[in-house]
């Protein structure tokens, strides 16, 4: 049996439930709520899905403001993490937000994401700084490791 295409297209409200679950499998301490998901459609965020046939393998959410883009959210189903769906769906994410005019995209990830940060590292982005107490856990807070990556086109 071969693999299955993988597909990745706009995120639509049909999709939110899926969305939502597969955000509560990969944020369990704290998952945005179907509500935020909503909102972030409603108001325009720029918004993907990877889909492998009907299954819902992965998503990511943009925001953009003053020329710079912000990587809200990206989660890829477990059992399809390690095939490089993450790093298709970052360079979407930068190459969309260059084609926007963005010159710089940030994100913010978990200093205990040891693999969510060596892909970063591997993308380019560097490190900018920690935002102390940033993600709600079961034990507590973690801090968040701050990176950015220069979208500016070389000449």
């Amino acid at each position: 049996m071969s693999a299955p295409n993988i597909i990745l297209r706009n995120m639509s409200p049909a999709e939110l439930l899926a969305v939502r679950e597969l955000e509560l499998l990969v944020q369990p301490d704290d998952p945005w709520s179907l509500t935020i998901f909503s909102d972030c459609l409603r108001v325009g965020y720029p918004a993907w899905v990877l889909m492998a046939e009907d299954v819902l393998v992965g998503f990511s959410i943009l925001m953009f403001a003053a020329g710079e883009a912000h990587l809200l959210n990206i989660a890829i189903q477990p059992t399809w993490q390690g095939q490089g769906l993450a790093k298709r769906l970052v360079r979407a994410m930068m190459d969309f937000s260059q084609q926007k005019g963005c010159t710089r995209i940030y994100l913010e990830v978990r200093p205990s994401n040891t693999r969510a940060i060596k892909l970063y590292e591997h993308l380019g982005f560097q490190y900018d700084g920690v935002r102390p107490d940033y993600y709600i856990t079961s034990t507590g807070r973690e801090d968040a490791l701050l990176y950015s990556h220069d979208l500016t086109p070389v000449s």
